[in-house]
């Protein structure tokens, strides 16, 4: 997740925050809306940005898990 800046994981936590419906943790970057998808994007818009964002998408959902 290196390619992801600062303020990207705060916007896709944000998002997380308050869409995550505790379901599947998987490919949760597609549930983005387009715009909001745009807006985190194009603060550093990379090849690679929608598997970056997946991944730490889903390490979100493992600290949930993680917690007792």
């Amino acid at each position: 997740m290196r390619e992801l800046t600062i303020e990207q994981k705060e916007l896709l936590r944000e998002w997380f925050k308050e869409n995550y419906d505790g379901e599947n943790k998987y490919n949760l970057a597609s549930k983005i809306g387009l715009e909001t998808f745009e807006r985190i994007e194009n603060l550093h818009p990379t090849e690679v940005f929608y598997q970056n964002a997946n991944l730490y998408l889903e390490s979100l959902v493992d600290e949930i898990n993680k917690e007792p």
